[in-house]
C-alpha cells in the first residue's frame, strides 16, 4: 500500500511492509529541490556493500543509523537494556563515488564493534538529547540544503516505523535550536568515539590512490 502526501516544501513517500500481520511504515522525505530519496537510495547501495541491515525492515525495539559523510554509527537493542552497535569507515576510490556509475568493485569499508556498554553512551547520547524527535530538515523552517558544506543523514527503526532523515551542515544554522543540538551532537560523538582518528587509521591501509574523505576531500595514499 501506497500514501503520498503533500506538504508545501516536502512530499514524503508513506509505503507500508506487512510480515505476520505487523506492519511497518516507512517514511522517506523529498525536497522538490534536493531530493533526498537519492540519498535514500545510495544509503541502500552502501548498506548492501557492507551487508548491513536494511533498517526498513528490522523488528528491534529501536534501531538507528548516524551517517556522516565517509562514516556511520548504528546502536540498536531489543529489550532497552542490552546494546550493541558499530562504527563503520567507509569510502570509494576517486572516480567512482557519488554522481557516478557506482561499483562495489571500488568501494572500501571496515567495520569495528563498538561493545555494549560504548553502544548504550550512543543510544543515551542520541535518547536525551531528543535526537530521535528531530524532523528532517526541511520540516523544520529555515534549514535547507547547500552546495557545500557537511552532510548528515539519520535512519531510525522501531517495530511500528522507518523514518530517513536529512541534515545539512547543523553548525550553518547557528540560530535554529534543532541544528544547534545536531552540532553538539557531532560534537559530542567525536569526543567519545575519536572518529576523526579512527577514520584516518582506515584510509591510510587502503590500497595506493585516492579516495573520497568527505565532501569536497580527497584522501591519497602512495607507495
Amino acid at each position: 500500500m501506497k500514501k503520498l502526501i503533500f506538504y508545501t516544501l516536502t512530499l514524503l513517500i508513506i509505503t507500508s511492509y506487512c510480515s505476520l500481520a505487523q506492519t511497518k511504515t516507512v517514511v522517506v522525505p523529498l525536497n522538490r529541490v534536493h531530493d533526498t530519496s537519492l540519498w535514500y537510495k545510495w544509503k541502500k547501495e552502501e548498506c548492501a556493500w557492507m551487508k548491513l541491515p536494511d533498517l526498513a525492515l528490522t523488528k528491534e525495539k529501536v534501531h538507528f543509523r548516524f551517517w556522516e559523510e565517509v562514516q556511520l554509527i548504528e546502536v540498536w537493542t531489543d529489550d532497552y537494556v542490552h546494546f550493541a552497535g558499530r562504527l563503520v569507515n567507509f569510502t570509494e576510490k576517486e572516480g567512482h563515488g557519488v554522481g557516478t556509475r557506482r561499483s562495489a568493485e571500488y568501494f572500501y569499508s571496515k567495520s569495528t564493534d563498538l561493545g555494549p556498554d560504548t553502544a548504550k553512551l550512543i543510544y543515551d547520547l542520541f535518547a536525551t538529547n531528543n535526537i530521535f524527535n528531530i524532523p528532517t530538515q526541511e520540516s523544520i523552517p529555515g534549514w535547507h540544503s547547500g552546495n557545500d558544506g557537511e552532510q548528515f543523514l539519520m535512519e531510525y527503526s522501531t517495530p511500528d516505523i522507518y523514518s530517513f532523515r536529512e541534515y545539512w551542515t547543523p553548525s550553518y544554522f547557528k540560530q535554529i535550536t534543532e541544528a544547534r543540538v545536531m552540532t553538539e551532537l557531532v560534537k559530542r560523538l567525536e569526543e567519545t568515539l575519536h572518529i576523526d582518528a579512527r577514520w584516518g587509521a582506515f584510509a591510510n591501509q587502503l590500497p595506493e590512490g585516492c579516495y573520497r574523505a568527505g565532501e569536497l576531500l580527497m584522501h591519497c595514499n602512495q607507495k
